[in-house]
Order: C-alpha cells, then structure tokens, then sequence
C-alpha cells in the first residue's frame, strides 16, 4: 500500500522531472490509485493564488467534491470556522521562505462534515530554481482523531477508579480536581488523598509520580496506601516523608520508583505543619485576596537517594477565609516556557479568583487562559478551608 510518505515523494519526484504537455498524463499514472489526496497548485501564494492545478481520485473520495468543481479554485475553499489560522500562517511562512511544510487543522467536506486533516507541501521546481507548483499530500485523520480520543477517555475512566472520593470534614472544607492531559492515552500518577489523624487533625497528601503507564499507576497506588497507613504513627509531615522514603526504598534501588509529594496536617485553629518532596510549593490565597507562597519544609524527591537527613516540617497559619492550594507541575509547566513565569501567572490566577466557594481556586488552576498553551502533564490539584464556624 503506497504510504502517505511515498505519495509525496512520487507526486514531487514527477513535477520535477517534467513539465508542459506530459505533466496531467504523468500525473494521473502516479496518483490515481494512491491512498493520500494528492493536490497540486501552482505557485502564486499571493490571493486569489495559488489555484489548484490537478487533484487525484483520493482527494475527490476525501472533501466530497469532484476535480472540475475544484480546478482553478483556491484550496482555501476548504477551510472554515475551526480551521486553525496558526498553521495555516505558519503553512505560508515556511512556503515562502523556501522550507516544506507539515502540519494539521480541521478542513470540511462539500457536505459541510469537518474533518481532520493532516497534509504536507512542498515547492517543485524547474531547471533554473524557480517555484512552478507546491504539490500537497494529504491524509484524513478523522477516524484516528476519534480511536485516540476514546482511548484517552477510557484512560481518564480508569485513572478516576484510582482515586479516592475524599471524605467529608465538618472542620474541613474539601475540594479537588483531576484533569488528564489532552494527548495523553495512558493513565497517569498523579494522586491526592486526606485522613483523619489519630490526633483529630486531617492530614492531606498530593503527590506525582515520575513516569506514566501502568507501572506509574501502580506505584502510584502503593504510595497513597502506604502514606495512608503512616499517618496512624506519625503526626509529623517531614517524619512521615522519611518514614515513606524508607519503605519505597526498603526493597529498591534509588531511583526506581520516585515521586514528588506536598503532605500536610492541618488542626482545627488553623495550624498548617507541612513538608515538600520535589513538589511545586504550596499557595495560601488568603481571605482579603493576598497570596503567600509556601516556600518551606522543602527537600528531594520521595525515593531518589538514600536519605542523608531527616526532612524538615515547616509552619503555616490560615486563618477564617484563606484558602490552602496544593497542586502538581502539570498546572502551570507549558512547553517552551519559563518554569518560574508560568508559576507567576498560576499564582495571580488564584489571587483574582472568587476564593468564597473552594472549589472556585481549583477552577483557576485547572482552566487555562486564552493565551495559554495545553497542558504537557496532568492536573491534579486540592484546595483547603477551614469550615465556617456553626
């Protein structure tokens, strides 16, 4: 079966080693029964160019029309409302700097279906260097689109059965999210979980495992149970950090299995002991809209080297109103940005916020901004206050 790749490559290697009268017979023999659309235009960018010179067979099956109703038209035709301008400027930029282009965006049908299309274009050119055409081989993705994305939500299902509803205080207002990545099909390691001490405080966890798939799920398991289980002997947040430590590493090597984690024990006045293994600090967004980043009690990774001291625990007070946010680097880590900037802005969402009803500052975390890239790792975030009194 000719590949996507080789539809390209055929369609190129043919305009470049012949032009005038042979060109469409030619054409026509190395196209006709390729599996990718095949479009050809000449070679004005500028508008109402360039205009489309040949399409093949595939490409009539793919948007629905027939070649006389598209020849001498602009491939334009087939954009619409979702089409994504990004690619489509960055499609002309590479085009007229010389470089081939490669991309993705939604197209529609001649019956009005959108579709995903994948496609690349490259120039053709005569003896002399000169641009005669830029010939396109594109594929439809739609049915590939939707098998990721039922992957993705059986993915999502499964990570949801993995985590626990989180129980209710009457000293404690709760509330938490989980948001998967968008391009993720695997089940991630992001975990939350929160007890009641022995004590009568309520120790709460958020922690992230290196690593995706089922072997970070299940280590993911083994950590939230076993921190579970240390809380009935150890108050401490940096005590019970050591004491995780040491079971993970019990019977592995460091760096085997590795997991960033923020542990808290919060007390009915407000008193917040915490420590931080490799996590991303802590927000307190206080009641008059203040923010204070809670920048101690900070040490290494869970499970990354044999302890040389013990953890530190550090303090913190939230007094009626204030709002604790805990959350993973999936929240503000974007692709080919500042670590410390996107932290910045995460910290200004939670300060404009509406802070009354909890759950309002996990949606400031999980909610990108209109100018925001995607997400490159999950979101999992938990958000604390203490009750109203009555």
């Amino acid at each position: 079966m000719t590949t996507f790749d080789d539809t390209f490559d055929l369609v190129a290697a043919t305009l470049g080693d012949v032009q005038g009268s042979e060109l469409e017979a030619l054409l026509a023999t190395a196209t006709h029964v390729a599996r990718n659309a095949v479009c050809i235009t000449d070679a004005d960018l500028d508008a109402p160019g360039p205009r489309i010179v040949y399409v093949n067979p595939a490409f009539e099956r793919m948007t629905g029309y027939a070649a006389d109703e598209v020849i001498g038209r602009n491939p334009r035709f087939l954009q619409g409302p979702d089409s994504d301008r990004r690619v489509l400027d960055r499609l002309r930029a590479d085009l007229e700097a010389g470089r081939p282009f490669q991309g993705e965006t939604f197209n529609y049908r001649k019956d009005g279906t959108r579709f995903t299309m994948a496609w690349r274009v490259a120039a053709v050119r005569d003896q002399l260097g000169r641009v005669t055409h830029y010939v396109a081989a594109q594929d439809d993705l739609s049915s590939l689109r939707a098998a990721e994305a039922q992957v993705r939500s059986l993915a999502a299902q499964l990570q949801s059965t993995l985590l626990p509803d989180l129980p209710g205080f009457d000293d404690l207002e709760l509330a938490w999210r989980y948001r998967p990545v968008a391009d993720h099909a695997t089940v991630g390691g992001d975990w939350y979980d929160a007890v009641r001490t022995p004590g009568g405080e309520v120790a709460v966890f958020l922690g992230d495992m290196v690593g995706h798939g089922d072997e970070a799920a299940a280590l993911m398991g083994e950590f939230r149970f076993t921190t579970r289980g240390l809380v009935r002997a150890f108050a401490d947040p940096g005590r019970l950090l050591d004491e995780l430590d040491a079971a993970v590493l019990s019977d592995r090597t460091p760096g085997q299995a590795m997991a960033t984690v923020f542990a808290a024990v919060v007390d009915p006045a407000g008193t917040v002991r915490y420590s931080v293994a490799g996590h991303p600090a802590p927000v307190v967004r206080r009641a008059d809209g203040g923010v204070e980043v809670l920048d101690g009690g900070r040490s290494r990774l869970i499970g990354a080297a044999r302890p040389d001291q013990a953890r530190p625990t550090a303090t913190a007070h939230l007094d009626p109103g204030d709002v604790l946010v805990a959350f993973s680097d999936g929240a503000f880590e974007r692709r080919a940005r500042d670590f410390d900037q996107t932290y910045a802005r995460l910290v200004d969402r939670l300060a404009a916020a509406d802070a009354t009803p909890v759950d309002q500052c996990i949606a400031a975390i999980s909610v990108e901004g209109p100018d925001d890239e995607s997400p490159r790792d999950d979101i999992v975030a938990l958000a604390l206050r203490l009750a109203p009194p009555g």
